[in-house]
């Protein structure tokens, strides 16, 4: 039984994923996040901004979104 209060992390995402996602550094996802690339904090944005990127360079996309499917 679960600890009152405790929470279970079900994905844990970082600028370092989102760098390897995009074929980048760490440091440099961060970056642009702080530019207002995308949003971090949003799975969606990232996953879209991180497909625009890899689109861009012909790699296969990471993986579809709800606005790519339509």
């Amino acid at each position: 039984m679960r600890q009152t209060g405790s929470r279970n992390t079900l994905i844990r995402i970082d600028y370092d994923v989102i760098g390897q996602l995009a074929g980048i550094a760490g440091d440099t996802a961060r970056q642009y996040a702080h530019r207002g690339e995308y949003a971090p904090r949003n799975l969606e944005n990232v996953l879209e901004w991180v497909n625009g990127r890899r689109a861009a360079k012909g790699t296969a996309l990471a993986w579809i979104t709800h606005q790519e499917r339509s």
